[in-house]
């Protein structure tokens, strides 16, 4: 159903936790993980308007469909972060609202970002 992509550069020390970590999903949970190259990877991020950041960046997509995608870890993240991120990846290119899931993306990791809040103070309004 689903397949995470990932970007990688020889010698990449994260590159390499996050391997080890993406397998070890792979081996719970049954879901594919394949190597994208640099040129495909900027081009996703051109596309979701990301900045390029290097290596790693993986990113779920159905297999079914190559050109709807979501970037779910950016360097390495902890186990719990990486399932938890593919399990909302696969909601949002299921249907669910993405602000449902990027909202809840942003509370756990640094791929995005909720605006910032506002809260009226007594001299008028006031970033949180």
């Amino acid at each position: 159903l689903y397949v995470i992509e990932m970007s990688t550069a020889p010698g990449c020390a994260p590159c390499a936790d996050l391997w080890t970590r993406l397998f070890a999903f792979k081996a719970h949970y049954g879901w594919q993980v394949r190597t994208i190259g640099n040129d495909e990877a900027m081009l996703r991020s051109g596309r979701l308007g990301l900045p390029w950041v290097g290596n790693p960046v993986a990113w779920v997509r159905s297999t079914s469909d190559p050109n709807r995608i979501v970037p779910i870890a950016i360097g390495t993240d902890h186990d719990v972060n990486i399932a938890r991120n593919a399990y909302l990846a696969a909601k949002m290119l299921t249907g669910v609202r993405a602000a449902v899931g990027v909202r809840a993306m942003s509370k756990f990791t640094g791929i995005v970002d909720s605006p910032p809040r506002r809260m009226i103070s007594k001299s008028g309004l006031a970033r949180r």
